[in-house]
């Protein structure tokens, strides 16, 4: 790994097991730009880049070309099996698509922990693999799980917690339950146009949704 030998006095020095850490990945990371299709070795390759990331980032510090080369290879695999999670997906594999999901959330909740946009970001993507499978309910519970992140990391009065929860009305509506769909639409909408005026283009499916809510309730005046 590259070092800035002006600073080499102020770095820790690998011990055994980094060093054993480090030769056994970089030998996996090999193979992997060999072009290896296998899932499980890929789930390896996830493992064994957040430990390169990890003693990198000791080592050098984030900003440091070499851990931002093992981060970016880990975006790099983790965005490759969402494309096979997709693939099991199309083949009707639901437990398989689950499955490869969650283990990508694993992932950025050991490279980053739970206090990061990136792993509640992926946790979102998790809660929408649940509704495509038709499992609303545990897709809610973890949308309703991304909405206290958000809020604890970008605040109220942000467009990740307004998008959050228009995700989390859409799931009470698939659900059945109109009255707390129509609450949270009514919310979002009401953020978004506080953010973003009537600019916002998405602000129409709430229109579309809060429409079917109230006529679902009986209150078809307010539906139109």
């Amino acid at each position: 790994i590259p070092s800035n030998n002006d600073n080499l006095e102020l770095l820790d020095p690998i011990d055994s097991s980094d060093s054993l850490i480090l030769y056994d990945s970089l030998n996996i990371i090999g193979e992997i730009l060999e072009g290896y299709i296998n899932e499980e070795f890929y789930y390896k390759g996830l493992e064994t880049t957040i430990q390169l990331y990890d003693i990198s980032s000791r080592l050098y510090g984030l900003e440091d070309t070499t851990t931002l080369f093992f981060e970016e290879l880990f975006f790099g695999i983790a965005n490759y099996l969402i494309k096979e999670s997709e693939n099991e997906y199309t083949l009707g594999n639901d437990s398989i698509y689950i499955d490869i999901n969650t283990h990508i959330v694993h992932s950025y909740l050991r490279m980053y922990g739970d206090n990061h946009l990136f792993y509640v970001i992926s946790l979102n993507n998790l809660a929408a693999s649940y509704s495509k499978i038709g499992n609303y309910q545990r897709s809610l519970e973890l949308y309703l799980e991304c909405l206290d992140l958000f809020e604890r990391l970008s605040g109220k009065e942000s467009d990740n917690f307004a998008i959050s929860l228009t995700y989390i009305a859409l799931s009470y509506y698939k659900l059945g339950n109109n009255q707390k769909s129509l609450e949270y639409h009514l919310e979002s909408l009401e953020l978004k146009k506080k953010l973003f005026g009537n600019e916002d283009p998405t602000s129409s499916l709430n229109l579309l949704y809060i429409s079917n809510c109230y006529a679902n309730l009986g209150d078809y005046q307010k539906s139109f």
